[in-house]
């Protein structure tokens, strides 16, 4: 079963997961935890010199590497799925191709305009045969929040252009979000970061575990 954790950054995602799968083998369920910059992958390395100076951090630089940085993201997504196909249990993705796709889309029409060409092809790519996603869980905060976390955990201040940014990604993200999950009969489940994090992993566990129990039964 593979579950992707979404949402904005600051909201949670990470620490929720963290406890979560430390609950879930307490329970004895089987579970692999897929970080967003996974060791696994050979493309790690360049995944985390890329992200040092990805496009959002030098905004005042030209946006001059943003279909190679696509690129480099659509292989990783494929080699991450072939890879984990052959786990069984549980297996959780501290972020997918949802903040992909939305976070290039929007730097490649920002750059190039919305009428080219190449996003389509590369949307076309990196969803050639995607993975089979059985759940979906949305972690959602007031931007206003997950902005000070971020500021707090990495001692940066976004700028105002960043956070306008951040806030239409958002947007964005979830839209996708829902009409993926809709379109597709996909679980999906939106969490309140604000909540502890207690909370939020044992709202997922609990529903996991229910999930299991109604398969079993069938």
């Amino acid at each position: 079963m593979n579950i992707v954790f979404e949402g904005i950054t600051g909201g949670g995602k990470t620490s929720i997961i963290k406890l979560l799968v430390a609950k879930m083998q307490k329970e004895k369920m089987k579970v692999k935890n897929i970080s967003e910059i996974d060791k696994i992958s050979p493309l790690s390395g360049v995944l985390e010199k890329m992200y040092e100076s990805d496009t959002f951090l030098r905004m005042k630089q030209p946006i001059d590497t943003i279909i190679a940085e696509s690129l480099i993201l659509a292989a990783d997504y494929q080699y991450m799925k072939e890879y984990t196909r052959k786990f069984d249990g549980f297996v959780i993705f501290d972020r997918d191709i949802f903040t992909e796709i939305v976070y290039q889309k929007y730097f490649i029409e920002k750059r190039y305009g919305k009428e080219n060409s190449f996003f389509h092809n590369w949307e076309k790519c990196i969803m050639f045969d995607p993975k089979t996603i059985d759940l979906v869980v949305y972690v959602e905060v007031p931007l206003s929040v997950g902005i000070s976390r971020n500021e707090f955990r990495d001692n940066r201040k976004f700028t105002d252009e960043q956070k306008n940014i951040l806030k239409d990604l958002s947007k964005l993200q979830k839209i996708y979000i829902h009409n993926y999950c809709k379109d597709r009969n996909i679980d999906l489940i939106m969490l309140d970061g604000t909540q502890t994090v207690e909370y939020n992993a044992m709202y997922v566990l609990n529903f996991l575990k229910d999930k299991e129990k109604r398969y079993n039964e069938l």
